[in-house]
């Protein structure tokens, strides 16, 4: 979901042998964060906890920076990635 980078790994993809890389943006991520909240909110039986509870959404590795599958703050990109997920949460 958030990423991910073969590189450190050398590994590649199966079919093709190709070098895999998945890009993303903060954008793709919140985006996608909020589709899989509006899906919890849609298939109630999937619930954790009924309403009027939070739906509950996994983010699965936020910090494997070996992999590029992170939302933590880093040099390059600063907090764009929590910047984004806070403002899908929040919303206008």
């Amino acid at each position: 979901m958030s990423g991910w980078d073969p590189r450190p790994w050398n590994e590649t993809e199966p079919s093709t042998g190709d070098l895999m890389w998945y890009s993303r943006t903060p954008q793709d991520v919140a985006t996608f964060v909020g589709d899989a909240i509006s899906w919890v909110q849609a298939n109630p039986t999937f619930r954790v906890e009924p309403a009027p509870t939070p739906p509950v959404v996994l983010i699965e590795a936020w910090n494997e920076f070996g992999e590029g599958s992170y939302i933590l703050p880093t040099v390059g990109y600063g907090a764009s990635y929590g910047n984004a997920l806070a403002a899908m949460l929040t919303g206008p």
